[in-house]
């Protein structure tokens, strides 16, 4: 039998634990599950989305892999200490010896920590669509996704979605690209070597 081969991405913390983790909602507690009307079956949750869906980079997905689920990595590297502080989402990073910790201050005191591992694969998810930045006024006929002041407009099938909560998240400049995230799965941390650019992770090998 051949091995499973994944096509992964490498992302700094905190934004690669972003990627998978979501606000406390009320529906699946954070999970990303609900359970159905018949308490049979567990179905993604359609009320909260994880606090990252946006990856930002300087280059476009290759087109072969739209559409295609790939694993989040996140890099061995620690957050930079311009990272370490508070945003205006109320999200705070911080480290205990040789831990480091995303704070959801919108929690209970101690009910908001996440831990952010380090040189491991931290879930996958489905690359939707990888589109352009522009600056100016929303084009609804036109796939890219536009910047105005403090506004982000995502442009796609002549719908324009208002994305500003994913400012905080990642670098909004003309002419970078839009990696958009969809059908997260988290996983327990994997271990594993990350590269630069695209590369190929066999989940049995780390």
């Amino acid at each position: 039998m051949g091995r499973t081969v994944v096509k992964a991405l490498t992302l700094w913390q905190p934004w690669a634990s972003l990627c998978v983790l979501r606000p406390m909602c009320d529906d699946c507690s954070g999970t990303g599950r609900c359970c159905d009307t018949f308490g049979d079956n567990w179905e993604p949750c359609t009320t909260c989305h994880p606090f990252k869906t946006i990856e930002t980079r300087s280059w476009p997905a290759p087109k072969a892999l739209i559409g295609q689920r790939i694993a989040i990595h996140a890099a061995k590297r620690k957050p930079e200490i311009e990272l370490i502080g508070e945003w205006n989402t109320g999200l705070v990073t911080c480290f205990d010896g040789d831990v480091w910790w995303l704070d959801d201050q919108s929690q209970p005191v101690g009910q908001g920590f996440h831990q952010m591992p380090l040189g491991a694969v931290v879930g996958t998810a489905v690359l939707t669509d990888c589109v352009p930045m522009t600056v100016g006024h929303p084009d609804a006929t036109v796939v890219h996704l536009a910047m105005e002041k403090d506004r982000l407009t995502l442009c796609r099938n002549y719908e324009q979605v208002d994305v500003s909560d994913q400012g905080p998240f990642g670098v909004f400049a003309p002419y970078r690209w839009a990696w958009l995230l969809a059908d997260v799965e988290p996983c327990d941390p994997i271990p594993a070597v990350g590269r630069q650019g695209i590369w190929n992770w066999e989940p049995s090998c780390g």
